[in-house]
């Protein structure tokens, strides 16, 4: 479950609109095994509600990744790679890095969080 962003203990979430919306989006996008948004204002908890929704899922391995702002498409390939397979991406290009993502992502659930993707 997610963790109060001052380490508070004993603090408790408030089921707000916006984290009850969350939670049911990420429960449909894992359940559709598809891809989805959430975005809003900074400081608004979208990586909280995010976490806190994926940690309900424990037959899904997850993966947290972030990118510099303008990323590369090997970067993002890279990055990826690394993140999935726990594995060095080397030299591959992004072409080799791609179709080895595809087969890893193939071997079962798996949710991937792409944090502060608004980055410019």
């Amino acid at each position: 479950m997610g963790h109060h962003f001052l380490d508070i203990a004993g603090a408790r979430t408030l089921p707000t609109p916006g984290l009850v919306a969350t939670d049911q989006a990420v429960e449909h996008v894992v359940a559709a095994a598809a891809m989805g948004v959430v975005h809003g204002p900074a400081g608004l908890g979208k990586s909280y509600a995010v976490e806190r929704a994926l940690a309900r899922h424990a037959g899904v391995a997850v993966s947290w990744v972030e990118f510099p702002s303008r990323p590369t498409m090997r970067l993002v390939a890279a990055t990826l790679f690394e993140q999935l397979t726990r594995d060095p991406a080397g030299r591959r290009s992004r072409f080799v890095l791609t179709d080895e993502l595809l087969e890893s992502l193939g071997r079962g659930p798996r949710a991937v969080v792409v944090d502060f993707a608004d980055r410019r």
